[in-house]
């Protein structure tokens, strides 16, 4: 049976009583709130005393068609729910019309049950995932505020991270920030410095771009026995991103420095905050970066999550990419299309909130005022764009390559289990076994950062 945590309504409408009928008895069966109506002229009566939540409407019946039915709909204020057009198999090209004025996605007579519930729980998904975004809309996106001088701000972080921030912000100790690439952990290590009590803005120093000479004079002034550089300013942060990319003789040279500053014997210096996106411990055992270096800027580390286990707070974190994206282009957040929000909530993310940002930035450069689509993102992004994973090979299971091949054959014969057989060399009835087995898989699936203290790596 169907589960979910509302019951979805389904309006089913159709003039032909003997597939209209069973229809709803199926539906129902599989744990559907189910109404129908015989043609479009009831199914507008119907809809406006109580909207559904999926309009399931053949195209051809007499009064009031498929098409008007569904522009009405769209055109109705408060009426927003998802549709699903039926369509004899010679009238494809009327489906994508309806596509065009509204619908969301359409199947081919005769109507094969399994793969009507797998469109279904699409759309159903689809709609959570709307009504989430829209609730982060009406509270707003959290933010932690970083201080100017670039980075970019902080999204929506986790209360474990939020806590870690507020924790260490007003400690003195050095603190290793580190994370996979794109994580985020420069803006986290912004954030640590602005909740401090430091009355500077902090300073940052890329390990990465800048060579050993610059990195030196930044550091520790442009002559010897000057004490002009960055370290010596003991009112603000001294944020090394990418640290682990500081050569030898700047590794020795801050560790001296630190050393002294620590035993007293030398002048007071800056807090330093550093970035890595390397295994600290690993590169310390094999000597590429010098240990005693290493424990000087680790009194306390924090780990950034990947946006990968950041899944329940993706679509906050999506909304307020959207936002700052409008903000920089002097342009108002778009609005995403369900099948857009899907696509981004379903990716892995392997870039991170980095990734995220860029191909949002790019989306809203391009959808030109319009709501964002699939069609606005990157070609990885849309290979995603039917909620299946593109499978790696090698790499994948043979299940889950027979999964991806029966399920983009059919998306491209329209739903006809009869065709993707022909296709696939297998018989309709097994194509309607596994796609029974798929739902079950998915339905079974869909129930079913901190600090670390120390001197070490």
């Amino acid at each position: 049976m169907h589960q979910t945590q509302d019951t979805i309504s389904v309006l089913v409408v159709d003039d032909e009583a003997g597939a209209r009928e069973p229809m709803c008895e199926f539906l129902a069966d599989e744990g559907y709130e189910v109404r129908s109506a015989a043609d479009g002229a009831q199914a507008l009566v119907e809809a406006r005393l109580k909207a559904p939540d999926i309009l399931l409407t053949d195209l051809r019946m007499p009064t009031v068609d498929g098409l008007t039915l569904i522009e009405t709909i769209c055109g109705e204020e408060g009426m927003d729910c998802g549709i699903i057009v039926m369509t004899a198999f010679g009238s494809v090209e009327t489906a994508v019309e309806a596509l065009k004025r509204g619908a969301d996605d359409y199947l081919v007579k005769p109507i094969h049950l399994g793969q009507l519930l797998v469109v279904l729980d699409r759309l159903c998904r689809q709609r959570r995932l709307r009504k989430e975004l829209q609730e982060v809309r009406s509270r707003g996106a959290a933010t932690v505020e970083a201080d100017g001088g670039g980075g970019g701000d902080l999204p929506q972080v986790s209360p474990a991270l939020r806590e870690s921030i507020e924790t260490l912000a007003p400690m003195q100790a050095n603190v290793l920030v580190y994370g996979e690439v794109g994580t985020g952990k420069v803006p986290v290590a912004r954030a640590i410095h602005a909740a401090s009590a430091s009355s500077k803005g902090a300073r940052v120093l890329n390990c990465a771009v800048h060579g050993e000479r610059t990195a030196h004079e930044l550091l520790f002034g442009g002559a010897e026995g000057d004490d002009d550089g960055w370290l010596a300013d003991v009112s603000t942060t001294l944020i090394l991103a990418d640290v682990d990319h500081l050569t030898t003789a700047v590794q020795e040279k801050l560790h001296l420095t630190l050393s002294e500053a620590a035993a007293g014997a030398g002048s007071h210096c800056a807090r330093v905050i550093s970035t890595t996106a390397l295994d600290m411990q690993e590169e310390m055992d094999s000597g590429r970066f010098l240990p005693s270096l290493g424990r000087l800027l680790s009194s306390v580390r924090i780990r950034v999550p990947t946006l990968r286990e950041r899944h329940s707070e993706l679509i906050s974190i999506i909304q307020s990419a959207l936002v700052d994206a409008g903000r920089r282009y002097q342009a108002p957040a778009p609005r995403l299309s369900s099948q857009a929000l899907e696509l981004l909530v379903g990716y892995a993310w392997p870039g991170n909130l980095r990734e995220l940002r860029q191909a949002v930035e790019r989306a809203v450069l391009t959808c030109e005022g319009r709501d964002i689509e699939v069609a606005h993102f990157p070609d990885a992004l849309q290979a995603d764009s039917a909620g299946l994973q593109l499978p790696v090979v090698p790499g994948a299971s043979l299940r889950e390559l027979e999964r991806y091949a029966l399920l983009q054959t059919l998306e491209q014969v329209g739903g006809s289990t009869t065709k993707a057989a022909n296709i696939l060399g297998i018989s309709p009835r097994k194509i309607q076994y596994r796609l029974n087995e798929y739902r079950e898989q998915d339905l079974s699936e869909r129930g079913g950062a901190g600090t670390e203290s120390g001197d070490g790596g």
